[in-house]
């Protein structure tokens, strides 16, 4: 018998195995290390996109007349609404959950002349003061639980009152009671910071047309404060143009002035007459006739 001696260490085939078994590991440790960071990344430029490179909340402010027309000119002592409208701007977003703000404007111009109005879905933990002259304080309200998404929503409306002529700029800028009125998005547990947040303006010019002296010239293609009474107008070519109904009626507008007539008043217009027929046995008369 021949006794042969042991070898300290492992085979060549044990060390081929373990020696392909460790590459193998570190090849897949060093590839899920790559993708983690990749994805570190990509989390990383998501939150760039989402935040610092755009704002998440937009405060949009627009006057309307009472049926929520948007309007930019107004004519003194006429009412009007400020409304206030909120976009969640993030890509694929929920919806703005709760919404505060400040809202001044010049109080030598307008006044706010009653409560207001929240809309659905803002209508849970209303807030706002209006009493201050030039300023609606703190004003706005939470949605409810469900999600809203990015399309842009009413959220409340103050009714108020031109008073003098001139601009009234309304600006907004963040609420000052916080946590309690943070600006808060669908998705998301902290507070949207006011950096990220667009607070609107916007302008209303008052004019004092409808007062006297009154002048219209129908050159802007616009009968400013006329009311029509019977019939149908329409500015055509710097005139005001009247249809009567119907032949046996007539076609009359008002003037609308937001003072009282005094007693003394002179009229000045002029009238271009259309289809005049003079009656045969009396040319000095004449009729004028609207035909249909």
């Amino acid at each position: 018998m021949i006794n042969r001696a042991r070898k300290n260490g492992l085979s060549l085939k044990d060390k081929s195995w373990l020696r392909n078994s460790v590459e193998t590991k570190l090849q897949l440790e060093t590839l899920e290390n790559r993708e983690l960071l990749a994805a570190d990344m990509l989390a990383g430029l998501a939150d760039l996109a989402e935040g610092e490179a755009g704002d998440k909340v937009q405060m949009r402010l627009v006057a309307t007349d009472n049926s929520g027309n948007p309007i930019t000119e107004i004519n003194l002592n006429d009412t009007f609404q400020l409304r206030a409208l909120t976009t969640d701007l993030r890509t694929d977003g929920d919806g703005v959950f709760a919404t505060f703000l400040d809202i001044n404007y010049p109080s030598q111009f307008a006044s706010v002349t009653g409560s207001a109005t929240h809309y659905s879905p803002y209508t849970n933990f209303k807030s706002g003061t209006t009493t201050t002259a030039g300023l609606m304080d703190e004003i706005g309200s939470m949605a409810g639980l469900s999600t809203l998404g990015t399309s842009e929503l009413l959220v409340f409306s103050v009714p108020m009152q031109a008073t003098a002529e001139g601009t009234i700029l309304f600006t907004s800028n963040p609420a000052d009671i916080l946590p309690a009125h943070d600006v808060l998005v669908y998705g998301e547990n902290n507070a949207v910071s006011s950096d990220i947040i667009t607070y609107g303006s916007y302008s209303l010019e008052v004019t004092a047309q409808g007062t006297l002296p009154f002048e219209e010239d129908f050159n802007d293609g616009v009968a400013d404060d006329f009311s029509v009474a019977s019939g149908t107008f329409e500015v055509v070519n710097n005139r005001y143009d009247a249809s009567p109904d119907s032949t046996r009626s007539n076609a009359f507008s008002l003037v609308d002035l937001t003072v009282p007539l005094p007693n003394k008043v002179r009229m000045e217009t002029t009238v271009n007459m259309k289809n005049i027929s003079l009656p045969a046995d009396r040319p000095d008369r004449f009729r004028l006739c609207r035909c249909q």
